[in-house]
């Protein structure tokens, strides 16, 4: 009797389902294709036979309905009708995550694990497919941080347990988080990645990495979870490469931890004082920090050390505007070559500088 009314239920759902379907076949087809993917990396669910069917919602949300031996997917409305349809597919994909992991059972049982483990997966699957450039939804997300909706911050709560009610604090957080995800993704591979939904211990999934990742990906991991002094405490900046020590002065500066970056930085001094980039990054810290000085002094140091590096140059201008120093500024803008004004990554700070000197 049972099983007659589920399946009466489970027909009379699917029906409105089908009727009130948002997705076309494009994105029926890459929904396949990402689940697909997921259980390769993943391993396939015990339910891996049961439709899934799209409706559009408050919230990006992946429902399990285990009465009518089905999946719900509901995308948010107005991403439906404003986004791009690369940025529909990033939403598919997370979910598709969240359709194959079904209930976390290792480290991704973590709001925030679980949450980048499927930003990760949509990412991937989207440049496995060959996609246009992709929207970082954290890189989104931090862009706007102090303009969050209630709908956002109620999602945000839910997905990492930590949001706040100041908006620079919620920035600040978000920009916490990509900073690890960018750090992380410096230092291990996606199958790494993917064994946090299998290995259950800290201890277990950083002993799984190849051992000379294993210190940055503690050093990096350490602030987030400080309950787990006892195993940071096990690894030691000396057992670093000095490419591996200035990554992670890099990634610290990002997440705003500048003493941790100069700590690095002087560390990777001690190992080759005629580093240019480590002088670079040291400018980078000390500009964040508001110090002028100090900020001339360190790009003169990595200039001295490889004049013809042309983002160096850049870099020092823009130093020695922040200094006041308008004529030593005059005198290195006129050294940057052509090739560097084409160079996309220097166009913008090129032009700033351009027209600060104009203005003066």
């Amino acid at each position: 009797m049972f099983d007659l009314i589920r399946t009466i239920a489970a027909r009379i759902h699917i029906v409105i389902m089908v009727r009130d379907t948002v997705i076309d076949d494009q994105y029926e087809a890459y929904a396949k294709y990402v689940f697909e993917k997921c259980c390769n990396w993943f391993g396939t669910p015990e339910d891996h036979a049961w439709p899934v069917y799209f409706k559009s919602g408050i919230f990006n949300s992946c429902h399990r309905i285990s009465n009518c031996q089905m999946y719900w997917i509901a995308i948010n409305k107005d991403e439906l009708k404003s986004s791009s349809a690369q940025r529909i597919k990033h939403v598919i994909g997370s979910m598709m995550y969240y359709r194959t992991v079904g209930k976390s059972r290792g480290l991704n049982r973590l709001p925030w694990v679980n949450i980048m483990l499927a930003e990760e997966s949509a990412l991937r699957a989207l440049t496995l497919a060959e996609e246009a450039e992709y929207v970082d939804s954290f890189e989104t997300q931090c862009r706007h941080g102090d303009k969050l909706t209630d709908g956002q911050i109620v999602r945000l709560k839910s997905l990492w347990s930590m949001v706040y009610a100041d908006p620079e604090a919620n920035v600040r957080l978000l920009n916490s988080v990509k900073s690890l995800v960018s750090g992380l993704r410096v230092f291990v591979t996606w199958k790494d990645l993917s064994r946090l939904h299998t290995c259950v211990t800290w201890r277990e999934w950083i002993g799984s990495l190849r051992e000379e990742a294993r210190t940055p990906v503690a050093l990096l991991l350490s602030p987030l979870l400080p309950q787990e002094s006892a195993l940071w405490a096990e690894f030691d900046n000396a057992k670093l490469t000095l490419e591996q020590i200035l990554n992670l002065a890099q990634i610290q500066w990002w997440r705003g931890h500048f003493t941790h970056a100069i700590d690095l930085c002087d560390h990777a001094q001690k190992i080759d004082p005629q580093c240019a980039r480590l002088y670079q990054i040291r400018t980078w810290i000390y500009h964040s920090r508001g110090d002028s000085d100090a900020t001339v002094a360190s790009i003169e140091q990595a200039m001295q050390l490889d004049p013809e590096n042309m983002e160096y140059m850049v870099t020092a201008c823009m130093a020695y505007l922040r200094a006041g120093r308008i004529e030593d500024a005059r005198t290195r803008v006129a050294l940057i070559d052509d090739d560097a004004r084409t160079r996309e990554d220097l166009q913008p700070c090129i032009k700033y500088v351009d027209e600060q000197l104009a203005s003066k």
